[in-house]
Formats: structure tokens, sequence, C-alpha cells
């Protein structure tokens, strides 16, 4: 099958290792910064054509699946000129940046929920699907998520659209977080009602959104999930999700489990690309979504299951109406 990619910055990167990796052809790269493609395709001994107009690319060349890997405000406008051009859209996360952004994508005729697949690849981490597993004939009492990483002034002062609302969607929660919420509600379900409170103490100067963030997830059994999120951290620390379900006690520190104390060893992927801290799935996730595009099999992550957890997204900041700076 053959693949395009519109966005050239870091992340498009661990796509173009996962696409070489599993023999896919990248026909065609955009960036509206050519010197990025020019670099990606030396870098990655790529034979494709490069644009730095997407909708020039998508008139010209002929592919399977579009990746995109731009800015967050962009996703949706680029996913519906993909579907427009009837192509499978496999995009990064967050789907949109606002409620009103997912309307638009609902309103046109040509969309079609089976033609997207959003990168939620910690789903696919071998430690989440033992718990996943794990959890199916148990009752979880609560459960507490931690996420501590160091994004400080030099992350944002090297962006253009990093830590401003109207760009990014907001920072630590929408970027970072995101897939620690859609991890709760894989593993937990849907809560009824979220208390949320975001600020910003560290950033007032460079951002105008939040660093971090405390969310109080409500169920309707009475159980609650607490996340704690922050980019103030002075290091990088593994995402911490500790679960009490029934009796037992399960830890899931980055790619590790733990369960009563007892280290679980899980089957890791055999190829892993990018920074530790994006996760070691993406190989695991676009391959199953190449393997849905052709007929193979399923892909697990459903479009109106992405939309709950960008809705819940929405929830978390519409449950604290300012950023206090």
């Amino acid at each position: 099958m053959k693949a395009m990619i519109i966005g050239i910055g870091n992340i498009a990167q661990v796509h173009i290792k996962c696409l070489k990796h599993l023999g896919y052809e990248i026909v065609a790269i955009c960036d509206k910064v050519g010197d990025k493609c020019k670099m990606a395709v030396h870098e990655y001994d790529l034979s494709c054509r490069i644009y730095t107009d997407y909708n020039e690319m998508l008139a010209q060349e002929k592919a399977d699946v579009v990746h995109i890997c731009t800015p967050h405000f962009l996703h949706m406008e680029m996913i519906i000129e993909c579907m427009k051009n009837g192509l499978y859209v496999f995009v990064e996360k967050p789907l949109a940046i606002s409620r009103e952004q997912m309307l638009l994508l609902e309103e046109h005729d040509f969309f079609d929920t089976s033609r997207i697949g959003v990168c939620f690849q910690n789903r696919f981490s071998p430690a989440v699907i033992y718990v996943k597993n794990l959890l199916k004939n148990k009752k979880i009492k609560g459960a507490v998520a931690t996420l501590a990483w160091d994004r400080g002034i030099d992350y944002y002062k090297d962006s253009d659209w990093k830590g401003k609302k109207v760009f990014e969607g907001g920072s630590v929660l929408i970027n970072q977080a995101i897939h620690t919420i859609d991890l709760i509600r894989y593993l937990k379900g849907d809560p009824i009602s979220v208390i949320s409170h975001i600020f910003n103490d560290t950033l007032r100067d460079w951002i105008d959104t939040e660093e971090s963030a405390f969310v109080i997830f409500n169920y309707d059994d009475n159980t609650r999930v607490l996340l704690t999120a922050t980019n103030t951290s002075s290091t990088y620390f593994d995402v911490i999700i500790q679960i009490q379900a029934n009796d037992d006690c399960i830890i899931i520190i980055g790619e590790d489990l733990y369960v009563n104390g007892q280290k679980i060893e899980t089957e890791p992927w055999d190829y892993f690309f990018g920074k530790k801290a994006w996760g070691t799935n993406h190989l695991a996730c676009i391959k199953k979504f190449y393997e849905y595009v052709s007929g193979e099999c399923d892909f697990p992550i459903k479009y109106h299951d992405v939309v709950k957890t960008t809705e819940l997204l929405f929830e978390c900041y519409e449950r604290f109406n300012t950023v206090r700076v």
C-alpha cells in the first residue's frame, strides 16, 4: 500500500520509520517548510516527491492512506480535504481542538467514520492490553494517574504554535495527558461528571494555556479516578497509572506493569521508534490500521470512541473556564 505524509516534524519521523519498517511505500511528503522534506528524504533514504502545499499533493498523487502529523489546529481541516479525496486518514492526536471543529467534519456528505484512524497508540501497550484483560471480571474501586514531564520555556519558545490556545487548543491536557485521559476511559469507562482545576504558575510570560491540571472523574458507581498532569517537572518521569480492582493493586509505570507488587513480564514489541515519552507503540498502531485498510482485520479504535475521549478532554477544560495566571 501507498502512503503520504502531511507535516514533517518530530512525530512524522516516527511515522516514516514505522512505514519503512512495515514495507509500505511513501509516495509523497508535504511540509510548508520545504527544507524539512528535503532533510527527511536524505535522512531516511526516501524515493518520494516533495510538496509545500498539501492540496496540490492530494490533487497530484495517488495513495491509500494519508498521515496527518501537523499542529493541532490543522488536523480537522486536513481530515476534511483528505476525505473529500476519498482517502483513508491516519491522524495524530487530537482529533480536533474544539467541539465546533468536530461538527465541521460531520456536516459533510462524504464524511465516513470508517476511513479515520486516530493515533491513540498507548492502547497497544502490552501492559495496557494485559490490564484490560485482567479487569474483565473485576470492579475498579478507584484509580490515580500521574504525568510529570519537563516542558519548559525552550520547548515553547522554539515553536510557533505550542502554548497558544488558538493553535494548540490547550497544553498539558490536550497535548501530553490526552493519552492518559484516553486510557482512563478505555480501562474504567465513561465518567458521569468532571471537576477540573487548570493553571499556569511557571510559564505565564510564555504561554496562554495551562501547564498543569488536576482532574477528578466521577463515576456512577461512586468511584473516582484522579488525574494530575504537569509540564513543570525539572526532568522526565514515566506516566504512572495506579488501579485498585477488587483486591488487586495494579500499577503501570511507563511500559512496566506490577500487580500486587510483582512485576509482570509482558511481551514487548520488537521495534521502538521515537522518544520514550511518546510510548513504544506507534508501530503496532500503524500496522493494525494498515491491516484494517487492506481488509485483513478490524481497527479497534473506532471513530465514535475517539470522539468520546475528545469530548471528555473538552469537558476537562469547560469545567474550569479560566486559566489562572
